[in-house]
């Protein structure tokens, strides 16, 4: 730890010491993160240009960069900007203990050949990119990104308010990669191997071999997921208690537990200060010493009910005791890493945990298809995105109830080292009561399970297909996505998108919420301005939608987002939508009339005129605090609709 601990303090001390216009080189040690207006880039190994020649700087740059070009893992690039140390509480304390000290804002970046790179982490990162776009391709947002961050662990594609009600619900660890997903995993993957070894044969070459498989599908899923320190700590944690597990040897999870801890902790010691780390492998704990304890009391009053409400009695105590285990030993590390305390937790997890396999083994096995033929993982992947929106559905109810969630000011250690003596002396007193023999793991409750899955999956589809059915008659709806976005629909199912803003996450899980899940095109995509508050989301709508038609602004060139299309571009006047209904260009922008409505789609605000008056909307940009009383600012009505009468 001293050692570790060291190596930091050089490593802000170089830093600090170099700090300013310098010249870097450095590897791409992460997959690229998007976010709303940049793309956040990690590198390693980095040398830094001195008068002498190039000496290293000893810690890793936090890049900020445009979306465009793109860049992957392992490539090794030249930066040249102004290098500012890292400095800060919460997210960025975490990074300095990822060795990430200083950081870079806009620099100029060139690729430079690369002989560091590592051919199979390289070859890793980009089948995980090619899942994602298979993903991508098949299901529409919020769903897809969720289903990403879930089988992948490409969080940074969740939009911030899902963020939010995950860690207000306690169920960040069924979205993001946890120790949890890699214990679910291995516990099928051994019941496979004894399933194969009890139908062919249980010789020790058998036993090796089966071993061997499981321990490299593991450690494959680990690195595919991204390798975070609680997967990695499940995935040893597994891997021993899986081939003891097949080779007929006794085990116990909470020395496998111990032993993963220690192997992590040792080979490098600032993981003990590691959040996510400290969550997993506390609740694994939870779960191991107080879910059966808990359960054996829940069970004990319906012993006498009869037998399939009484199974089903059980197998509800088991997942509350689960839950409710897991939550009480990692409270004090929430309220200290995200000064929230969730009293929903285990109500969230009860009704969110049985969902991760059908999520898991449709989506995971859908993507693998899908990357080969996309028609044959959509087979697989729409049952995911059932489950997917299902679990979305119950993480945003369970946010959304009264005191879901307390605000806390972290935890004293005094505090937190009362409540855990606390909390073992309870789970002592527990364990020493006789727990019941009769499990619940029996077909009949695992029937039970899978039909209120499978009808809360088929209400989720079924709402989601009335939702967001053609409107009845023209409809204009401005959508609140930082810039300017609109999107016209009309009763004969035409859609035509003015704009979309720039930020290509909140414009596509706009899209995703008021299109059909099954729809990807869009028939018309009017650009009005190539400013970046107007087309910078459009690239990404290109790829994932096909989109029709594209309108460019009169008298200019294309912007960069247009240009990427095959198709060419037209700069009509008028376009004709049917049902004497036509959008017609003007001075002050594109106009779209039925009845006694109307609809201005200008340059830097919407107006509308209606029988009961006019009014401007202001869209979610840097200058909409300049509107007028009265007028309706997007950042603060979210979506505005205006329907059209005939």
């Amino acid at each position: 730890m001293r050692e570790a601990e060291a190596t930091l303090l050089r490593g802000r001390a170089q830093v600090a010491r170099l700090a300013g216009p310098l010249q870097i080189r450095g590897l791409v040690a992460d997959d690229p993160i998007p976010r709303q207006r940049i793309t956040s880039i990690t590198l390693s190994d980095v040398i830094v240009r001195t008068g002498e020649g190039w000496e290293p700087l000893g810690a890793r740059v936090l890049l900020s960069v445009p979306h465009w070009p793109e860049h992957d893992y392992g490539e090794y690039l030249q930066v040249t900007g102004r290098l500012k140390p890292l400095a800060g509480d919460g997210a960025i304390e975490a990074l300095g203990r990822q060795g990430v000290l200083a950081s870079m804002s806009y620099p100029r970046v060139a690729y430079l050949a690369n002989p560091q790179a590592n051919p199979v982490l390289v070859a890793i990162s980009r089948l995980r990119q090619r899942l994602g776009e298979t993903i991508d391709r098949t299901l529409p947002d919020p769903a897809s990104s969720t289903l990403k961050a879930t089988i992948l662990g490409l969080s940074s594609a969740l939009p911030k308010d899902e963020q939010e009600a995950l860690v207000n619900t306690g169920t960040v660890h069924l979205i993001v990669i946890s120790g949890f997903k890699l214990t679910l995993i291995a516990a099928s993957l051994q019941a496979l191997g004894m399933f194969v070894l009890r139908r062919t044969t249980s010789r020790m070459w058998a036993r090796m071999v089966i071993s061997a498989a499981v321990l490299a599908t593991i450690a494959g899923y680990t690195l595919l997921s991204g390798a975070t320190p609680s997967a990695v700590r499940a995935a040893i944690m597994a891997g021993l208690v899986v081939t003891a597990a097949i080779a007929g040897r006794p085990h116990d999870q909470l020395t496998a537990l111990g032993l993963s801890v220690l192997a992590m902790v040792g080979a490098r010691p600032l993981l003990l200060e590691d959040g996510g780390l400290q969550l997993s492998a506390l609740s694994v704990l939870g779960i191991v010493l107080l879910a059966e304890p808990l359960s054996a009391r829940l069970r004990r009053p319906i012993q006498s009910w009869p037998e399939t409400p009484r199974l089903a009695g059980f197998a509800l105590a088991e997942a509350i005791g689960a839950s409710a285990g897991a939550t009480l030993f990692v409270l004090p590390v929430l309220a200290a890493s995200f000064h929230v305390v969730s009293l929903v937790s285990p109500l969230a997890n009860l009704l969110g945990m049985p969902l991760l396999w059908p999520i898991m083994v449709f989506g995971g096995l859908g993507a693998l298809l899908g990357s080969a033929w996309l028609p044959a993982g959509a087979l697989l992947l729409w049952p995911a995105w059932a489950f997917t929106s299902l679990l979305q559905t119950l993480v945003r109810w369970t946010a959304s109830l009264p005191y879901a969630a307390l605000a806390v000011d972290g935890m004293a250690p005094e505090a937190i080292a009362t409540y855990y003596a606390g909390l073992l002396t309870l789970t002592w007193l527990l364990r020493r009561l006789r727990a019941s023999q009769e499990r619940a793991r029996s077909k009949p409750a695992r029937r039970l399970a899978w039909a209120a899955m499978l009808a809360g999956a088929a209400a989720v589809t079924g709402a989601s297909v009335v939702s967001t059915r053609p409107p009845d008659s023209l409809r204009v709806t401005f959508l609140a996505v930082p810039g300017q976005a609109a999107l016209i629909q009309t009763a004969d199912g035409k859609k035509i998108l003015v704009d979309g803003g720039e930020s290509s996450a909140d414009l596509l899980r706009q899209l995703g919420s008021l299109l059909p899940p099954w729809d990807r095109t869009l028939d018309l995509v009017i650009v009005t301005s190539s400013r970046a508050d107007h087309v910078g989301a459009l690239a990404e709508v290109f790829r994932r939608y096909e989109v029709r038609t594209v309108v460019q602004p009169a008298g200019e060139a294309p912007a960069f987002a247009v240009r990427r299309l095959s198709a060419a571009p037209t700069s009509p006047d008028v376009v004709e939508l049917g049902e004497d209904v036509r959008l017609l260009r003007s001075r002050e922008g594109w106009w779209i009339e039925q009845g006694e409505t109307g609809v201005l789609f200008g340059d830097r605000s919407f107006e509308v005129s209606a029988p009961d008056g006019r009014w401007r909307i202001w869209p979610m940009t840097r200058g909409s605090a300049a509107r007028l009383e009265g007028d309706l600012l997007l950042a603060e009505t979210g979506n505005v609709v205006v329907t059209f009468s005939r």
